[in-house]
C-alpha cells in the first residue's frame, strides 16, 4: 500500500499572507512583506541555519537599510515598524489555518488503512503549532526541514526523510504544491502529484494512481 507523504503550506494549512497580517492588525503590510516574508532570511528559517532572532534581527536591519535609502516612505515611523515586524514575525503561525478539505482528505486516507506522512520546508516555529493542528495528530511521521538543516527540492531531503522513516521510495506518493519540489521527490525516486488548490482534481489524480478515495 502506498504511503502519501504531504507538503504542509498551502496544502494541508493555508499560509494566506493577507489574512494573516489582518488579524495581526499590520498595517504597512507590503514593506513587512518584502522585508520579512519575501526575504531570503525567511527562507533561511526553514533550513534552520540560524537562530530565529538572529535571521529577525537582520531583516529588520535591511527594513532600515530601505528606510534610510529612501525605498520606505519618510514619513512612516520607523518604530512601528519595527513593531510590526516583530509582531508579524513571532505570531505569523497564529493564523495558520488549517484547510478542511485536505483534512477530510487525509481523514478519509486514514480510515481507509494508508500511513501518512509530512514533509515540509518549515522553520522552527513548527513547535509552537504542531499540538493546535488537529492535522499532524493524523501522522505516521513527520519531517520539518528546519530539524534537518535541508531544503527542498534538494536530493538529500527525500533521501533524509525516507531513511528516518525506513521508507522506500517506490512506496510513497508526495503531495506539494510547488512544481520544484514535486520533480524534486520524482528525482529521488517517488511518485508525487502537483496540487493546485483544487481538491476534485487533487482526488481524482489519487484515483488515477490507485488510492481510491471519493470524488
Amino acid at each position: 500500500m502506498l504511503k502519501i507523504v504531504f507538503d504542509v503550506g498551502n496544502v494541508l494549512l493555508k499560509y494566506d499572507l493577507d489574512y494573516i497580517m489582518d488579524n495581526l492588525g499590520i498595517k504597512n503590510k507590503a514593506i513587512i512583506r518584502k522585508y520579512l516574508h519575501d526575504s531570503p532570511e525567511w527562507v533561511m528559517l526553514d533550513g534552520g541555519y540560524f537562530p530565529e532572532q538572529e535571521l529577525l534581527d537582520r531583516m529588520k536591519e535591511n527594513m532600515h537599510q530601505g528606510y534610510e535609502d529612501g525605498f520606505i516612505d519618510p514619513s512612516l515611523d520607523l518604530a512601528v515598524l519595527d513593531k510590526e515586524a516583530e509582531t508579524s514575525f513571532w505570531h505569523w503561525h497564529e493564523y495558520f489555518i488549517s484547510i478542511k478539505e485536505t483534512q477530510e482528505l487525509v481523514e478519509e486516507l486514514k480510515s481507509m488503512g494508508y500511513e501518512t506522512y509530512v514533509l515540509s520546508n518549515a522553520g522552527v516555529r513548527y513547535d509552537e503549532y504542531k499540538d493546535v493542528r488537529v492535522i499532524f495528530s493524523y501522522m505516521n511521521g513527520v519531517y520539518i526541514s528546519a530539524f534537518h538543516k535541508l531544503l527542498k527540492p534538494d536530493l538529500r531531503i527525500y533521501q533524509d526523510f525516507l531513511r528516518i522513516f525506513n521508507l522506500e521510495a517506490k512506496d510513497c506518493l508526495f503531495i506539494d504544491d510547488l512544481a520544484s519540489n514535486v520533480s524534486g521527490a520524482i528525482d529521488a525516486g517517488m511518485d508525487a502529484i502537483k496540487f493546485t488548490g483544487d481538491i476534485r482534481e487533487l482526488r481524482c489524480a489519487l484515483r488515477r494512481k490507485g488510492v481510491m478515495v471519493h470524488e
